[in-house]
C-alpha cells in the first residue's frame, strides 16, 4: 500500500514536471498521437513552414479523411483558409508532404489542383468543408496555418524504480532518472 501510494505520487509529480495537462487545448487535440493547433498570422507558405518548425512541429499533413474529420471535430481549425504542409514547388503537378510521408490521400476541391502557373502550395478552403486547393505564389499570404506536432517520445532509458525505491525497509531510497 505504501509503495503504491508513493508510486502514484511520483507519477503525478512527473506528469506535472513534464507539463502534461498544462495546455489542455493542445493536449486534448490528438489523432494518432499528434497534436494540432491553429496559428493565426498573415504569412506566406514558407513563413508559415518556418514558424511551425520554430514551434517544434510542421505544417499539418492531413493524410486521411478520418484525420480531417477528427481535426474538424476538435474545433482546432482556423475560421478562414489556412496553409497545410503540401507543395508541388519542386515539380509542378507532383505534390509532396513536408514530412516526406507518402502522398496518397487527396481531399481536393472539384477542379483542383488546376495547375495554374505559380500555385504551388496547399491550402484548405474552410468555405468548402476544408477541401484542398493549390494556391498562391511564394509571395501569397493567408491569415492562418494548421500546426501539427509529433508526440513527445522518451528515449529507451525507461524509469526503473525497482532499485533504490523508498520502502518501509529503505525510507531513504534514491530515485535516479535519465534519458
Amino acid at each position: 500500500m505504501f509503495k503504491t501510494r508513493q508510486l502514484s505520487l511520483l507519477l503525478i509529480t512527473l506528469l506535472a514536471l513534464i507539463g502534461v495537462g498544462s495546455n489542455p487545448r493542445l493536449m486534448a487535440q490528438e489523432f494518432t498521437n499528434h497534436s494540432y493547433q491553429a496559428v493565426s498570422g498573415t504569412l506566406t507558405w514558407h513563413q508559415a513552414k518556418a514558424d511551425a518548425e520554430s514551434r517544434g512541429g510542421y505544417l499539418a499533413t492531413i493524410t486521411s479523411q478520418a484525420e480531417l474529420d477528427h481535426v474538424i471535430g476538435l474545433g482546432a481549425l482556423p475560421p478562414t483558409a489556412y496553409w497545410l504542409g503540401g507543395t508541388d514547388e519542386a515539380n509542378e503537378g507532383t505534390w509532396a508532404w513536408v514530412t516526406g510521408e507518402p502522398w496518397s490521400n487527396t481531399l481536393w476541391l472539384t477542379g483542383e489542383p488546376n495547375g495554374s502557373v505559380g500555385e504551388n502550395y496547399l491550402a484548405a478552403d474552410v468555405a468548402n468543408n476544408h477541401r484542398w486547393t493549390d494556391y498562391g505564389s511564394s509571395a501569397s499570404t493567408l491569415s492562418a496555418y494548421l500546426l501539427e506536432i509529433d508526440p513527445i517520445t522518451i528515449s529507451s532509458n525507461v524509469f526503473d524504480l525497482s532499485s533504490d525505491f523508498p520502502t518501509n525497509s529503505n525510507p531513504g531510497g534514491v530515485w535516479t532518472f535519465g534519458w
